[in-house]
């Protein structure tokens, strides 16, 4: 490990003020002068000059004469700045100390003092990489880091980190645009890095492109509902109030039932009535269940049925609701039988787990058992896994008690 230097910490220093012209005449911060430079890192200003004078010579520095912002004193001081030079030299150093396994989280702390403004002054025609990383959620390594910055540093690991200060900034200052653009490269970004479809979806709806998002929802549907949660329930949800596609407000009115998210599923709901009656009057009747108006419900499921596997499974799921134990258990085998032809098993699981809570309320802990295994084997939410394996065990936990 090596020693943090003064002339380490007074290049940091300097670094953060890249944003101010060598030759600025008036109004330049106190922090750029000798005593603000002093002041600021706790030396003395005779230790300050010498290691400046040392960075001078070297050719690290731009010098330049302006007034003091906040200064009753008119004259001129002179202000200290790095030159391009400096900047490389500051950057090699920091690879170097890091080399090393110094903590170099000093020499850059700060910097969230930045506004946007200067931030892009700093980072200059990179700064589109730097916003893309800005909204990006996962991790990035090192070796895909396109700038080399203050602002983002490199942990032990090799991932590239942007303090959370610094997202912030970036993010809440940008305009709508500039948001935009990054979330579009983002979104590309996750293609050439393999990224979850999550990822990708979320910047591409950002983004608004939307014949994009809209295509891979429709071709990983299955997917994007097994285990779905708030975030990518709100991605698809955004996408689908923004366009009058019936399977694409079902999905995220689905996914929005499956994380409890009511309000969500509500406003949905209702705009998928008005495009296509029949599947907005299912995810109705689910919406009224999950909000415990049960015989609402069933009265609507039982107006709604036709007879094919969607208005089955609802109907299946408002009788039990009702306590109709026998008449629900029918209704789900007869839509299991008609999932089975039709060779799509979506929501077989959580027919299955009806169909077994069915046998439970009958008192048939042995067939409730099977149909229990059979539904975990299907199942690849993991929310469901655990209340299945719950009911199990409730199950065993009846059949002895009738056993004995």
């Amino acid at each position: 490990m090596k020693d943090i230097t003064n002339h380490d910490r007074i290049s940091a220093h300097l670094f953060r003020y890249n944003h101010i012209r060598y030759d600025i005449e008036f109004d330049a911060p106190f922090e750029i002068t000798q005593d603000g430079i002093a002041l600021n890192l706790g030396i003395s200003r005779g230790h300050s000059n010498i290691v400046l004078k040392r960075m001078e010579e070297n050719n690290e520095l731009l010098i330049g004469f302006s007034t003091i912002k906040g200064s009753n004193r008119a004259a001129k001081r002179k202000i200290y700045l790095l030159s391009e030079y400096g900047k490389s030299q500051f950057k090699e150093r920091i690879k170097e100390l890091k080399s090393y396994d110094t903590d170099v989280e000093d020499l850059v702390k700060g910097i969230d003092r930045y506004r946007l403004e200067d931030i892009k002054r700093i980072t200059g025609e990179k700064m589109d990489d730097l916003g893309c990383m800005a909204v990006l959620r996962v991790r990035v390594d090192k070796a895909d880091v396109p700038i080399e910055s203050p602002l983002v540093a490199i942990v032990r690991q090799n991932y590239a980190v942007m303090k959370d200060s610094i997202r912030k900034i970036i993010i809440s200052e940008a305009s709508p645009e500039e948001l935009r653009t990054w979330h579009s490269k983002a979104a590309d970004w996750c293609i050439d890095h393999d990224a979850v479809i999550e990822e990708r979806l979320h910047h591409l709806v950002k983004s608004n492109r939307d014949r994009e998002a809209i295509r891979i929802t429709r071709n990983r549907r299955y997917l994007l509902m097994e285990n779905p949660d708030q975030d990518i329930s709100d991605t698809i949800g955004a996408l689908a109030l923004r366009h009058d596609h019936s399977d694409i407000i079902e999905i995220a009115a689905r996914i929005s039932l499956e994380i409890g998210d009511l309000e969500m599923a509500d406003a949905l709901s209702q705009r998928l009535l008005r495009i296509d009656p029949p599947k907005g009057r299912g995810l109705r009747s689910e919406l009224l269940l999950k909000r415990n108006r049960t015989e609402d419900a069933l009265t609507l499921a039982r107006y709604h049925y036709r007879g094919d596997v969607d208005s089955g499974l609802v109907l299946g799921m408002c009788l039990l609701e009702a306590y109709h134990p026998e008449e629900a258990a029918d209704c789900l085998e007869r839509t299991k039988e008609l999932m089975i032809s039709e060779g799509c098993v979506f929501r077989m699981d959580e027919l299955l787990m009806y169909e077994s809570i069915a046998q439970i309320c009958m008192k048939d802990y042995s067939a409730a058992g099977s149909l229990i295994d059979s539904a975990l084997s299907f199942t690849r939410s993991e929310r469901r896994k655990s209340f299945l394996h719950a009911l199990r065990e409730n199950a065993l936990s009846e059949h002895r008690v009738l056993l004995q």
